[in-house]
C-alpha cells in the first residue's frame, strides 16, 4: 500500500460548508436556511470535540469505515429529496433552473413541489454528513500522515498530502455550482455518495489499523 494513499479523500465537505445556506434555501424547506446553517455549525463543533475522544479509544480504520458510510447515507439521503422535489415539480409543470440559483437567494425555488412530510431531510442529511466527515475523515488523514510516513520523509510527505487535499478542496469547491447546473443537485450529491461509498471500499480493504502500535512496529509493517 502507498504511504499517500490515506490522504482526505472526501473534500466534498468544503462544498457542504460554503454553501449550506444557499443548499437550504434551494431546498425550499420551511425551515429558515440561517437557521439550518447555524445548526450544522453546532453540530460540526460537538462533533470534531468527540472525535477526538475517540480517535485512540475506537481505532483509526473503523473510524473512517464508519465516517465514510455515514457520510454516504447522508449524500444519498439529500439527493433522494432533491430527486422528489424535482419530480414534483415536472408533475406540476414546474421548471427549475439549477444554473441560476445559487446566484440567487433561493426563495423561488419554494413552491408547491417542496416535498410535503419530506421538509427535515436537507437538514438532517447534511447533519449526518457533518456529523460523520468529523468522526472519521475530518481528523484521521492527518493523523495517519505522523504514523505512516518514516521520520526521513516526514516533512516532504506531509507538505505534499496538505497541498494536494487542499488543492482537491478548491477543485470541488470551484466546481460546485457546475455540477449543480449539469447533473442537478440530486446528481452531484449522489456523485459524491459514490466516491464515499468508493473510499468505504477502499479504507476496508487497505488501510491498515494502527491503534495501539508504536512508529517502530507500524514502520515494520511496511518492510
Amino acid at each position: 500500500m502507498s504511504r499517500f494513499d490515506v490522504l482526505p479523500a472526501n473534500v466534498g465537505i468544503n462544498a457542504v460548508v460554503f454553501y449550506n445556506v444557499k443548499i437550504f434555501a434551494s431546498a425550499g424547506t420551511t425551515i429558515d436556511p440561517n437557521l439550518s446553517s447555524i445548526i450544522v455549525g453546532i453540530v460540526l463543533l460537538i462533533s470534531i470535540t468527540i472525535s477526538a475522544f475517540l480517535i485512540d479509544k475506537a481505532g483509526r480504520r473503523i473510524l473512517l469505515i464508519i465516517s465514510d458510510s455515514g457520510m454516504a447515507i447522508g449524500l444519498l439521503g439529500i439527493g433522494i429529496y432533491f430527486y422528489i422535489k424535482e419530480q414534483n415539480a415536472i408533475a406540476l409543470g414546474e421548471r427549475i433552473d439549477y444554473c441560476n440559483s445559487f446566484n440567487e437567494t433561493g426563495a423561488e425555488l419554494q413552491s408547491e413541489s417542496t416535498p410535503e412530510g419530506y421538509t427535515w431531510m436537507p437538514l438532517a442529511s447534511l447533519m449526518l454528513f457533518v456529523l460523520s466527515f468529523n468522526f472519521g475523515y475530518g481528523p484521521v488523514p492527518w493523523l495517519y500522515l505522523g504514523e505512516l510516513l518514516p521520520s526521513h520523509v516526514k516533512g516532504f510527505g506531509a507538505g505534499i498530502a496538505t497541498a494536494f487535499s487542499w488543492l482537491m478542496a478548491f477543485l470541488v469547491t470551484k466546481s460546485y455550482e457546475d455540477f449543480v447546473c449539469n447533473l442537478a443537485p440530486y446528481g452531484c450529491y449522489w456523485m459524491f455518495a459514490i466516491i464515499s461509498i468508493l473510499g468505504t471500499v477502499f479504507c476496508f480493504l487497505f488501510v491498515p489499523e494502527t491503534k495501539g502500535m508504536t512508529l517502530d512496529q507500524i514502520q515494520a509493517g511496511f518492510k
